[in-house]
């Protein structure tokens, strides 16, 4: 069972074959390095209505997870704002389920992706990701599984609005209003 502290620096899940971690209502700000921060645990994840602001490196950094889902959340002004690390296709159905968050202002990326593994499914909707000096949103490596990208903002970040660096899986991109970013619009 994986270990969850607070201390001086954030709030980190450690070491461990899974477990459940659930953030809500909390404000996590102006921390030296990471906001949140899970190193492999490959559990549970579940960020609510929360603020995440200030931080020096990533706001929210989930590494291997089964399930994630960041909802309703506004992380601001760190080094970075979200990165939701690997899904992998371990023993069964893996799901991310990205809605209604608001990242922005970050002084690099925005949100970042990581792989999606076979039988993993991803849920990105209805973001506002602005301002951010990198790329708005990228997914960094394949997506075997499916990926839905509906209904989101994607404005004024410094790179691309949308990247994708590679993909062998399903991606449906739909309602999505991506403008005036600083390299390509949408990417694959």
């Amino acid at each position: 069972m994986g270990l969850a502290r607070l201390d001086s620096e954030r709030i980190r899940a450690h070491n461990g074959s899974g477990g459940t971690y659930i953030i809500l209502n909390t404000h996590v700000v102006d921390n030296y390095r990471h906001g949140v921060y899970d190193d492999s645990t490959d559990g549970k994840w579940e960020v609510t209505s929360c603020t995440i602001k200030g931080n020096g490196d990533w706001g929210l950094r989930l590494q291997v997870s089964k399930y994630q889902k960041l909802s309703n959340n506004v992380v601001s002004e760190n080094g970075n704002g979200i990165y939701a690390g690997d899904i992998y296709d371990w023993g069964g159905t893996r799901y991310r389920k990205v809605s209604g968050n608001k990242v922005e202002k970050n002084k690099n990326e925005g949100f970042i992706a990581s792989y999606i593994g076979n039988n993993s499914a991803f849920d990105f909707t209805d973001n506002v990701i602005v301002d951010n000096g990198g790329q708005g949103f990228a997914c960094w490596s394949w997506i075997y599984g499916s990926l839905t990208f509906k209904d989101n903002v994607i404005k004024g970040n410094g790179s691309n609005g949308v990247w994708f660096d590679a993909n062998g899986g399903e991606i449906l991109f739909d309602g999505n209003q991506v403008e005036e970013n600083g390299e390509h619009g949408v990417y694959f």
